[in-house]
Order: C-alpha cells, then sequence, then structure tokens
C-alpha cells in the first residue's frame, strides 16, 4: 500500500526489470536501503511485510517526486527539480 501511494498507482503491474530501475529511482531521491529492500521483497518473492519501521527513511521533501508520471520522465533522461 505505501509503494504503490508513493508511485500514485499500482506498481505491481510492471515488468520486473521497469519495478529495479524504480527502485534505483526511490534510491536516487534518497530512499533508505532498508524500506528498499522491503519493496523489493515484495516484488521479487511476494513477501509483503509491513515496513512501518522503516518509514523514517522515506525523504519527504522527495516523497512528492517518487510519482509513476516523474520516475517515467526521470527514465527519459529528464531532470528533475529536487
Amino acid at each position: 500500500m505505501i509503494l504503490n501511494c508513493l508511485f500514485n498507482g499500482n506498481i505491481l503491474y510492471y515488468k520486473l526489470t521497469d519495478f529495479e530501475t524504480y527502485i534505483k529511482y526511490l534510491e536516487y531521491l534518497g530512499f533508505g536501503l532498508d524500506i528498499l529492500n522491503s519493496f523489493s521483497r515484495l516484488y521479487s518473492n511476494n513477501d509483503n511485510i509491513n515496513p512501518y519501521c522503516y518509514l523514517d527513511q522515506i525523504p519527504l521533501e522527495n516523497a512528492l517526486y517518487a510519482k509513476g508520471s516523474d520516475f517515467e520522465n526521470w527514465k527519459k533522461g529528464k531532470t528533475l527539480k529536487l
């Protein structure tokens, strides 16, 4: 639910390679490794755990840029104004 909220849609419809790129994008935005690993386990292992203890690893100042539309622009090489 947290991942879909950040993405502003259903991220689980993405192919695995696109999902992995999205995780790299979140790392670029400053997300912590623990929450990123939690998200990765959800997609690749269908291991749905509650990442509540890692929520402080979401940089609130950049969380708005986690949207799928911003991610798609970033993949196309468009720079973000963080």
